[in-house]
């Protein structure tokens, strides 16, 4: 299973680049809007979710699933690649962010007036494996070509979504959540965090396990 994620990994080399090309534009021009604080969960999910989509797409060009099937591999390895893999692109994501993010801050040329938290971190995780987890079910029911402008709204919803929440924490309705929310502690507020996530992620991973076993190849 970890030899799958290395594939993954390994025909991606490419967009090692081009993910360091969409850090640097993302960083410097959401650091200038007017929610800047948005982009250190926006650029990292971003970036993420294109590895997740090009990942999908290079596997469907060079028909992996057909290779695979081939080997004795497990099918339910390959599924669970696929989701182990989103752990890799996070960290592969947040790192280039803190970076740039922290040279647009340093450069003087943004409002940014800090770095990277570990909230922003746990926003970034719970960004993606709630975008991945709608998105891999659909994947393996439809493959990279059917789903593919899914792919794209969910990548919008990558970009927007961290932004409007910031937008959101500055209106009544906001304030109403933060007071809510300031009443729980800090361990238990993560916990709660943490455990809908994981919710979220077994439930897309039975789904897409069941799909992806069941399918004719």
């Amino acid at each position: 299973m970890i030899n799958l994620v290395f594939k993954d990994l390994l025909i991606q080399k490419k967009s090692i680049y081009i993910a360091i090309l969409y850090g640097f534009i993302f960083s410097f021009i959401f650091s200038r809007g007017s929610a800047p604080n948005g982009i250190f969960i926006a650029v990292p999910s971003v970036i993420a979710y294109l590895f997740i989509s090009y990942a999908c797409a290079y596997d469907d060009k060079s028909s992996s699933d057909l290779m695979l099937n081939s080997l004795p591999i497990n099918r339910r390895d390959i599924v669970y690649a696929k989701y182990l893999s989103i752990i890799v692109y996070l960290l592969i994501s947040i790192s280039i962010s803190f970076i740039f993010t922290a040279l647009v801050k340093y450069s003087g040329f943004s409002t940014l007036n800090r770095l990277m938290t570990f909230e922003d971190v746990l926003g970034c995780f719970a960004s993606i494996i709630f975008l991945s987890s709608i998105y891999f079910p659909i994947y393996f029911k439809l493959g990279y070509l059917k789903s593919r402008y899914i792919s794209m709204f969910l990548m919008l919803g990558a970009i927007f979504i961290p932004t409007a929440i910031f937008n959101l924490l500055g209106n009544n309705i906001g304030v109403d959540i933060i007071n809510y929310l300031s009443t729980l502690s800090e361990n238990v507020l993560k916990l709660m965090i943490l455990l809908v996530l994981l919710v979220i992620w077994s439930l897309s991973l039975t789904i897409s396990m069941n799909i992806y076993l069941k399918k004719d190849l």
